[in-house]
């Protein structure tokens, strides 16, 4: 493949895929610079979490300490650390959550991206949301080409408000603003020279807004982000793995209700919990069997996924599930949804479900448990998808992205 003619500036806030998309333009010499908000070794507070014992650090900031930015230079590194504390303080409940756009965490990082020099920046990587309309205007009014990720069904705001309305004591949060949102997504499909979807079902959740161009869609599933080293899971039966934060659009409630209707069936499986939960939820009397791990470190997420006996992930709302395919790689049997927007296909790697069905997830976690032969059957249908799954063929595909627009190009 020929290489990039040019710099990719990357806007992403977190570790999205563990840094595995300016990880893989770097590879390519193709990375101009990425835009985050807090990285260890990058920026004052980076550098910080760089030097500390994890051991000393509190608890909400060991997750930013695990966030690596392997294979990334740290010279190619901005943070938009003020924006990163106020997402820590909206994590703790001082601030909105992050999806008020008006508000601090959007406003600092914009001020952030308003502030870098341009030079040099031939393509914009922006994952959704995460560059502002007036960013980016000002962006194309210097040439620069813009690729939106958009990383999750813009309609998912419509599934959380519902999934509000039915659970409200899950979730304390105010409801998505519809118009605000809306209108940012408009803006996003209007600005945009090419729409990257993991999945079909993000581009028909696109179909839904105005101004929508198919013209600028493409569609490239997820590679795997992490590194297995070779390993393959070797299964500790009856171990039940969600991985993600634990709230309402990933169907958490469905979990806790299946695994209640386990028990009362007799069967005492190990429903296992990594990802962020907030205590309000922890302590639900609905949650009595769910054992929640917190946050875990990432080399820790790589033993959860290879030992755990299946990947249970009821999302309702998604745009493809890192966690899915991250299943997949390590021969993990998955059983979810179509909205997890995963490749995964019933009986192929795992077993697809209903959305909102404790009783159809609760069934299916025994049948993968209790018939090892199938279990057997599906985690070799897992290991079938890494050659598609690779972060080799992640890779060619937004390298030919890259050299789409750069050579004229989209829209």
């Amino acid at each position: 493949m020929s290489q990039s003619r040019g710099g990719v500036q990357v806007l992403q806030v977190g570790a999205r895929h563990h840094f595995a998309i300016p990880r893989m333009l770097q590879e390519e010499k193709s990375l101009h610079s990425v835009v985050t908000d807090t990285c260890p070794g990058a920026g004052a507070i980076g550098r910080v979490l760089k030097a500390l014992p994890q051991p000393l650090l509190p608890s909400v900031l060991k997750k930013w300490s695990t966030r690596s930015p392997r294979g990334v230079a740290l010279e190619k590194i901005h943070t938009s650390e003020l924006s990163g504390v106020y997402q820590l303080l909206a994590s703790r409940g001082v601030l909105r959550d992050h999806w008020d756009f008006d508000g601090p965490i959007f406003k600092q990082y914009e001020k952030s991206c308003m502030s870098l020099d341009l030079s040099g920046v031939k393509v914009i990587y922006a994952m959704l949301f995460e560059a502002s309309p007036r960013f980016i205007r000002k962006a194309k009014a210097q040439g620069v080409k813009v690729i939106y990720d958009v990383y999750i069904t813009p309609t998912w705001h419509h599934t959380v408000n519902a999934e509000r309305e039915k659970w409200p004591e899950w979730e304390g949060r105010e409801r998505v603003e519809r118009e605000d949102f809306e209108r940012r997504v408009t803006e996003m499909i209007e600005l945009a020279d090419i729409l990257l979807c993991p999945g079909e079902n993000v581009v028909d959740g696109l179909r839904e807004f105005e101004g929508f161009d198919a013209s600028k869609v493409r569609v490239l599933p997820y590679g795997c982000g992490i590194d297995f080293e070779g390993r393959v899971n070797e299964a500790k039966p009856g171990r039940v793995l969600f991985a993600g934060s634990a709230n309402l659009r990933k169907g958490l409630p469905y979990l806790a209700e299946a695994a209640k209707i386990l028990r009362e069936r007799g069967r005492e499986y190990d429903f296992r919990v990594a990802g962020g939960v907030d205590e309000s939820i922890r302590s639900l009397p609905e949650c009595e069997y769910l054992h929640f791990l917190g946050r875990v470190a990432r080399p820790d997420m790589k033993e959860e996924f290879l030992s755990a006996d299946v990947m249970a992930f009821p999302s309702l709302a998604e745009g493809c599930a890192g966690v899915v395919h991250e299943s997949l790689f390590a021969g993990l049997p998955v059983i979810t949804t179509k909205s997890a927007g995963s490749v995964i296909k019933n009986e192929q790697g795992g077993l697809i479900i209903a959305e909102a069905d404790a009783l159809a997830l609760a069934d299916a976690i025994q049948a993968v448990v209790e018939n090892r032969e199938l279990r057997d059957r599906l985690a070799q249908g897992a290991l079938d998808y890494r050659e598609r799954l690779s972060e080799q063929t992640w890779k060619d595909g937004i390298m030919e992205l890259v050299n789409e627009l750069q050579e004229g190009g989209a829209a």
